[in-house]
């Protein structure tokens, strides 16, 4: 959903854990700049797609991970991604 907030979140949502966690900020990436996914980079180029697994399937973690892809900022925090255009 997008956010129309004075905070710069772009974009929020809750990663499932039945779908590939790249997959999912891929195609939610791609929303935003309305592109296809093949338009866009590679995703393991800036993160480890192990570790972004791990942290979507974990259960009850307090662990948190932040990258940025594609011209956004990106944080993960049990399940729960936020969005937020660097231009921002």
């Amino acid at each position: 959903m997008a956010n129309s907030n004075k905070d710069t979140v772009e974009r929020r949502g809750t990663l499932s854990i039945h779908h590939p966690a790249s997959v999912q900020i891929v195609r939610e990436v791609a929303k935003l700049e309305g592109e296809e996914v093949t338009e866009l980079p590679p995703l393991y180029d800036e993160v480890d797609l192990d570790t972004l697994t791990s942290l979507v399937v974990a259960e009850n973690t307090s662990l948190s991970l932040k990258f940025e892809y594609a011209d956004y900022r990106i944080k993960i925090k049990n399940r729960v991604f936020y969005l937020e255009s660097k231009s921002a």
